[in-house]
């Protein structure tokens, strides 16, 4: 199931709002120490409910990045 960050556009997120993104079926929340935003998973059919419902709700899905493994650098020769 693909991770979805919700970020409210206005200042504070209202309650009411963060009630029914808890209540969607098909999503759970990861983590909400934000008072802004909330990290979520989601089918892709409780985002796009979401998406249509909450207007005032900035919804992207996760990107994850892999971590760059250690690179071989060739010197160059010193000047002599």
């Amino acid at each position: 199931m693909p991770r979805y960050i919700l970020v409210a556009r206005s200042r504070t997120a209202d309650d009411a709002e963060i009630e029914r993104i808890r209540r969607t079926p098909g999503l759970t929340v990861v983590d909400e120490t934000a008072n802004r935003a909330m990290l979520v998973d989601a089918s892709e059919e409780a985002a796009t409910e979401l998406r249509s419902e909450l207007r005032d709700w900035q919804i992207e899905e996760e990107i994850s990045y892999s971590r760059p493994g250690p690179h071989q650098y060739e010197l160059a020769p010193k000047k002599r």
